[in-house]
């Protein structure tokens, strides 16, 4: 654990792309935890804790072939950036709603068990975190082995996002329904934005785009036109 808490500091340090992996990755650590307190589900802890286990051990031939800077092309590229985003949406929108389906007076015992399940599966954010950490662990040590290096990320973030769920688990259910809709918002939010994270900025306000308000001048005419072709007769309608 303090190997993966100094690593995870260099990170933080060294790149500015590592800080908003980091930042989202503690965002769903929270956003799990939230939910998995919500349904008193206490056999789900073990899962969530196996899961998140063995992805850090899976990932740990990924960061073991890979530089930090190849891992940063392939996870920047607009392709692997918005099929990871449009991961991490749909577990986010399917957790919120069920939340939303759990706070109604309709709600069954089959939206809690789904709930449980959808959170219990680890957040994408949190896996790319954890390839990350395994990454700089791997480099900035020279004795290193990758399957220990895998095994030892993966223990502890398991061990940091159960624990997490736990306590969470202890508190009363009204408690987390605020936090878990606004944790949902937010990573719904960062999932919209960050695969544009890497786009230009929009020009400066000061200059005019005169072909597009040549094209405007062509078009407003015929849009009044249809306007008053579709307002004119509901006038004569209604005066009938």
């Amino acid at each position: 654990m303090t190997q993966f808490l100094k690593t995870t500091s260099g990170l933080l340090e060294r790149d500015s792309a590592g800080l908003l992996v980091i930042g989202l990755a503690a965002i769903a650590v929270l956003h799990t935890a939230c939910a998995l307190g919500r349904t008193r589900q206490w056999y789900l802890l073990p899962v969530l804790f196996g899961l998140t286990a063995l992805a850090g051990f899976l990932l740990n031939p990924l960061a073991d072939s890979n530089t930090l800077m190849d891992l940063k092309a392939r996870l920047t590229s607009y392709e692997t950036l918005t099929f990871l985003c449009i991961t991490q949406f749909l577990l986010v929108s399917i957790s919120i709603w069920l939340g939303f389906r759990v706070d109604g007076r309709m709600h069954v015992e089959r939206d809690v068990v789904w709930l449980g399940v959808v959170g219990a599966v680890p957040p994408p954010v949190l896996v790319i975190a954890m390839l990350l950490v395994e990454q700089v662990t791997l480099a900035t040590s020279i004795d290193a082995r990758p399957e220990a290096v895998g095994r030892g990320v993966g223990l502890s973030v398991a061990a940091l996002l159960t624990t997490a769920a736990g306590i969470a688990m202890c508190l009363p259910a009204r408690w987390l329904a605020a936090p878990h809709g606004l944790l949902s918002i937010a990573m719904i939010l960062a999932c919209m934005f960050v695969p544009f994270i890497q786009d230009p900025l929009p020009q400066s306000m000061t200059l005019v785009e005169w072909d597009s308000l040549k094209l405007l001048a062509w078009l407003a005419p015929i849009l009044a036109i249809a306007v008053l072709v579709g307002w004119w007769p509901s006038v004569r309608i209604r005066r009938a």
